[in-house]
């Protein structure tokens, strides 16, 4: 059965991932900044990742231009007479149906008002003309004209729905007039052909712009319709109204991606877009509610396990990183392929808040497993500590001195993820036991166990009791360390906890030990750069792929230990090189893999790395592929790196 903290965290977890779900939701719905980012994204894709098809076969557009009104006499009304002379010849050439966004509020020439009307009312195919009532601006009078002028015409409401920022992104559908409905100029003339209109909701299809941006439809000046050839316009759909460059002109998406400048269309132009779409069958549908929730749901709860799995900081920042491409890059081949909309940014910042939450949840636990670590054990004190101060209680007053030490650092590589995997009533037996083995090492070869740091162990050599030979003490200890944490590691990994193996390292060097604290509290500790570089040398070992570290200035003072050179380290934040070795067993240290590596590394110490030395570790790679030494050397030769000396850029 599951423990209760495992419950409890699975509960906190699930909360969160409902939270985080709930207000990306309300985010996208209701927060302004988050709707205006998510327009825009949308906005991007359709302006860069609609396919191209070419001009629309099926629509042809009449534009009134410049070029056209400078025909007239006055530019506004258009004039009628010239408008019912294009119906004439469109009349002849067997065009499918014809839509003229213009709007007729008011009277002009009354003969060519009569021979307009005329010319709308006895058209061969369907027509519609644009309309307008009071909210659109016209005053009665001119409604009653347009009312009474296309009393027997088909209109549609000229308008065009406009999110805040400018922009026209959704299908006008219409309105109520009265007791009756009026749909869109679009919409209507989709009537009058017969087709079937899209739902109520939804956003423009538009249909990709051609390569010189201009159009995706064919366009004339409406001018020039009696001198272009009929068999053009046959079977056509062919809409008339004005392409002026300071009127009647709307941003659309492709303003988002390309400026104003190429982005704003026509009003003609879009109705034709909202005509193809119907035309086409095309939609852009967005994912439901419950889909959207379902999704940024499962995209939360997967940075929640990226962020509290334990892993690298490095592989947190490459999940997510990949999880995020997968997202919008999928994001872009669903609408590519199928036109389908998904948000990006609110799922986004979902993902990444939780991340964080999850990765500030990981940081506390790891405080508060240190410290409970630390209060569990800090009231233990090496046994040799004790004896000394019961032979001479004046130690303790405070107060130090500054001799030469050496440091062991022990740490065990993945104890977060353990501790954050393992229940208290496993983890805590298990760590006792480790730190019990631990300690009995240390005490065996008569060293001093100054502190606990979580799960890592820092002992010393040469004091209280001074101590000759306290570097080949210590090697002996973390060789000792070594092989009982190999074994221990196995077997709590075959009863299914998986601790890691643990990390040493060994330096010598002066510090100052004493005892350390206040009148109400202290400790018998030592302090000094030295224990911060044998804290250095166990790390280093995640990076070679080595267990034990030991600095030159140990193995100095201990000849007759075996081992193997690994490099002149310059450690982090150090801009000096340390000599660092790996202790070696009897058995490794007559090796034919020993006698290999350290004739390549003489080599690379030689040559600086030439080629030889680069043959001989291809050689023991090739040879013994799980040396993690042999692969460090031959990697750096490879990479163009000589000599022995090794800048290490992380702790």
């Amino acid at each position: 059965m599951l423990g209760q903290a495992t419950l409890r965290r699975a509960a906190l977890f699930a909360s969160l991932v409902v939270l985080i779900t709930a207000a990306v939701l309300v985010g996208l719905r209701w927060v302004p900044f988050v709707v205006v980012i998510e327009r825009w994204l949308d906005d991007i894709r359709i302006s860069v990742l609609t396919p191209s098809r070419g001009f629309n076969e099926d629509i042809v557009i009449l534009a009134l231009t410049e070029d056209t009104l400078a025909k007239f006499p006055y530019r506004s009304p258009v004039d009628r007479d010239f408008l019912a002379t294009v119906l004439g010849h469109l009349s002849t050439a067997g065009v499918r149906a014809v839509a003229i966004d213009i709007l007729f509020d008011q009277q002009t020439e009354p003969e060519k008002d009569r021979t307009f009307k005329a010319a709308l009312e006895s058209f061969p195919a369907p027509v519609v003309v644009s309309w307008g009532d009071t909210r659109a601006g016209m005053t009665k009078a001119q409604l009653a004209f347009m009312d009474d002028y296309l009393a027997n015409t088909r209109k549609g409401f000229a308008n065009l729905i406009k999110d805040r920022d400018g922009i026209v992104r959704n299908i006008f559908h219409g309105d109520m007039v009265g007791d009756s409905y009026r749909h869109g100029l679009a919409l209507e003339l989709t009537v009058a052909l017969g087709l079937p209109i899209p739902d109520e909701s939804g956003l423009i299809a538009y249909s990709a712009l051609t390569e010189d941006a201009k159009s995706a439809f064919k366009s004339f000046p409406s001018h020039a319709v009696g001198v272009l050839p009929k068999a053009w316009f046959a079977d056509k759909i062919v809409l008339i109204g004005a392409d002026l460059p300071q009127q009647d002109r709307h941003l659309t998406p492709f303003s988002s991606a390309f400026g104003a400048g190429r982005g704003a269309l026509a009003g003609i132009e879009i109705h034709a877009h909202v005509l193809a779409q119907v035309l086409d069958g095309r939609k852009l549908p967005r994912i439901g509610w419950p889909t959207t929730a379902a999704m940024v749901a499962v995209l939360v709860a997967i940075g929640l396990v990226i962020s509290v799995g334990g892993v690298p900081m490095i592989a947190q920042i490459t999940a997510g990183t990949a999880t995020i491409a997968a997202l919008w890059g999928g994001a872009g081949l669903l609408f590519a392929n199928h036109g389908m909309m998904i948000p990006l940014f609110a799922p986004t910042l979902g993902f990444l808040a939780t991340g964080g939450i999850g990765t500030f949840y990981v940081a506390r636990r790891q405080r508060e497993e240190k410290r409970f670590i630390r209060e569990a054990f800090s009231r233990y004190l090496s046994p040799s500590v004790v004896a000394d101060l019961a032979n001479d209680p004046g130690r303790l007053t405070l107060g130090g001195q500054r001799q030469e030490l050496t440091f062991i650092f022990t740490d065990i590589a993945g104890f977060t993820t353990v501790s954050e995997t393992t229940e208290p009533s496993v983890l805590v037996p298990a760590l006792n036991a480790y730190l019990d083995g631990i300690c009995q090492i240390v005490i065996e070869h008569q060293g001093t166990i100054d502190k606990f740091i979580g799960d890592a162990v820092v002992s010393f050599f040469n004091a209280p009791v001074a101590q000759p030979d306290h570097a080949r003490r210590a090697v002996a200890c973390a060789l000792a360390m070594s092989a009982f944490t190999a074994k221990f590691a196995a077997e709590k990994n075959a009863e299914g906890i998986a601790f890691g193996l643990t990390r040493i390292g060994v330096h010598t060097g002066p510090a100052t030990v004493g005892n350390f604290g206040g009148d109400i509290r202290f400790d018998y500790t030592a302090i000094g750069d030295t224990v911060n570089t044998a804290a250095r040398l166990e790390s280093v070992n995640k990076h070679l792929g080595t267990t034990v570290c030991v600095s030159g200035k140990t193995i100095e003072q201990c000849p007759d230990v075996a081992c193997r050179p690994v490099g002149e380290l310059v450690l982090k934040g150090k801009t000096e090189g340390v000599a660092v070795f790996e202790p070696l067993s009897a058995d490794q240290a007559e090796s034919a893999a020993t006698k290999q590596y350290r004739a390549a590394y003489r080599a690379l110490e030689e040559a600086d790395g030439g080629d030889g030395a680069r043959a001989a570790f291809a050689d023991l790679a090739r040879d013994h592929p799980e040396d993690p030494l042999a692969c460090l050397h031959l990697k750096r030769l490879k990479d163009g790196k000589t000599g022995t000396r090794i800048v290490m850029d992380e702790k």
